[in-house]
């Protein structure tokens, strides 16, 4: 599991591009309300990852962010994301769920860039559990 820290020198900071690429160590990994934004490639191929948080801090999810993540069966998006990259969610063929903590309408107005959520994805607006 990874709990990334909760600041960076006393700063929000963002998860740079490839950070964890092709890490297949990691299973689970909650993000904390200081982090602004995913960078492109940051948990490619992250072959055991199988599920993720994102706080309602984080405004963009990077392209090919969470590519190839093969395991990842469902992800909390929060309600502060106006961006998702090209294939962020690419071949995660295991993605069933993504809960996300804003309105429907709001989901609607997220640039999502053809990010390849697979169709089979359900989708839970509102959402409020951990």
């Amino acid at each position: 599991e990874l709990t990334l820290p909760a600041n960076y020198n006393e700063e929000n900071y963002v998860i740079n591009k490839c950070a964890f690429y092709y890490n297949d160590k990691i299973t689970k990994v909650t993000i904390p309300d200081n982090v602004t934004s995913i960078g492109e490639g940051a948990f490619y191929e992250c072959s055991s990852l199988t599920s993720v948080t994102i706080p309602n801090s984080v405004t963009s999810i990077g392209s090919s962010a969470f590519f190839d993540c093969t395991s990842l069966t469902s992800v909390t998006i929060g309600s502060g994301v106006t961006s998702i990259g090209s294939s962020a969610f690419y071949n995660c063929s295991s993605l069933t769920r993504i809960r996300y903590r804003g309105t429907q309408e709001q989901w609607g107005n997220i640039s999502k860039s053809n990010a390849k959520i697979p169709y089979s994805c359900v989708i839970t607006y509102n959402y409020t559990g951990e």
